[in-house]
């Protein structure tokens, strides 16, 4: 069976919120309000150096449809936890430990490094990227954004964590 891994839009969407538990503030921003300018007197950055062996032209492998829809499912009932237990810290942090444990296989599957060259499809990509947006960032930031409980949840996802 072939999946992705922790580069692929699920991983980093899960991930993300990993790093938004325990890193609050800006990266939970106002939607409604614009981001400040960037200082004029900043370089962008540079893009990251290819690591030995990489060709700059190599795309990712797109999985199919049936493949991320069970990663998107995966998602979708973890959005759904935290939404609903949004102001119970206890129950959300059992609630995703729960939900990993039932999922431990394809959680196994994100974080295979054989399969860091493949991505989820541009819809998969779309939905989860608005489920964080509108869902879950704001379900976290309403209370559990600081929990370490949830935090330790949310990291039995990252790669080498223990389960």
């Amino acid at each position: 069976m072939t999946t992705t891994r922790a580069s692929t839009a699920i991983a980093v969407a899960i991930l993300a919120a990993v790093a938004l538990i325990a890193i609050p503030g800006p990266a939970f921003a106002d939607p409604a309000k614009p981001a400040p300018a960037p200082a004029a007197d900043k370089k962008p950055a540079a893009p990251p150096a290819a690591a030995p062996g990489d060709k700059p032209s190599d795309k990712k492998e797109v999985v199919s449809e049936a493949e991320a829809k069970k990663f998107v499912d995966f998602f979708d009932k973890l959005v759904a936890i935290v939404v609903t237990n949004q102001d119970d810290c206890p129950k959300m942090a059992t609630g995703i430990n729960g939900h990993i444990s039932g999922n431990q296989a394809l959680v196994k599957e994100l974080n295979d490094p054989k399969n860091s060259n493949k991505e989820l499809p541009p819809a998969s990509k779309e939905h989860i990227d608005k489920k964080v947006r509108e869902e879950l960032a704001p379900a976290m930031t309403k209370k559990c954004a600081t929990d370490k409980t949830v935090e330790a949840a949310f990291k039995r996802m990252s790669p080498g964590a223990g389960k």
